[in-house]
């Protein structure tokens, strides 16, 4: 079984060095969201960090009910935490915690774990859902970014929805890095990756080789809702940041 959930209009595509297929600064044209739903992985170990960093407090909130409002902000109907047991304590109501099914194996088999489990959950069950069913479009978020932004979120998510049915998932590329834990996946990959993460894969990014995907050059202030805290020293430097940021406002 999977587990560990542990990130303009116009333009030519540039080369393609990751296997997923050209960055493009074109892209289908955002519409309307509609529904979608939210995995939000946060199952790491945090060895770079030394603590678990899902709980580290950053404005009064720990990492992982940033990213946990972020998304809900961002329009998803039911939001779904892959962490290492699948305690709920603490949680949103209505948030679903699943446990890792193999901690330690990396992002790709918690997103599978969290796909499943949006796959399988009987909607009128679920508190989320009672008004609005969640879509074939799931968001999903590493823990660990401390500035997850829910417009860019819902901008992802909205052109995989306006993308043709075939297209599995919108890679956000940020400085030429593929942001494949801040992108919106198709609900269908569920077994697909689950086939492949059986057959032993555990790269993620070469999971998605297999599929069609778009992957969309993003710059400007937006990058900040793809920046990650992996070790202390990042940690120090945010802090920083955020204390000399408030200063300037007070000042």
């Amino acid at each position: 079984m999977p587990g560990s959930g542990a990130q303009s209009d116009e333009g030519a595509g540039q080369p393609d060095e990751s296997g997923l297929g050209e960055v493009v600064t074109s892209s289908p044209r955002p519409g309307e969201t509609g529904a979608v739903d939210a995995i939000v992985l946060a199952g790491g170990a945090s060895r770079r960090m030394g603590t678990d960093k899902t709980r580290i407090v950053l404005g009064g909130r720990t990492l992982l009910e940033r990213s946990i409002a972020a998304v809900g902000q961002a329009g998803a109907q039911r939001i779904v935490v892959v962490s290492r047991d699948a305690n709920a304590n603490g949680l949103p109501a209505g948030v679903v915690a699943v446990a890792d099914s193999l901690p330690g194996s990396g992002p790709l088999g918690g997103i599978v774990d969290g796909l499943r489990h949006l796959a399988s959950v009987d909607r009128e069950a679920t508190p989320m859902a009672a008004e609005t069913e969640g879509g074939d479009v799931v968001v999903v978020v590493a823990s660990d970014h401390p500035d997850h932004d829910p417009a860019e979120l819902a901008y992802v998510a909205s052109m995989l929805s306006a993308a043709s049915a075939e297209t599995a998932a919108v890679i956000p590329v940020v400085d030429g890095r593929d942001q494949t834990l801040h992108a919106a996946y198709r609900r269908w990959l569920a077994e697909p990756l689950a086939s492949q993460f059986d057959a032993g894969e555990r790269s993620l990014h070469r999971a998605l080789e297999a599929h069609p995907t778009i992957r969309v050059e993003r710059t400007g202030p937006v990058r900040r809702s793809y920046r990650d805290l992996d070790d202390p020293t990042d940690l120090a430097a945010y802090q920083a940041e955020s204390a000399t940021a408030r200063e300037a406002s007070s000042g």
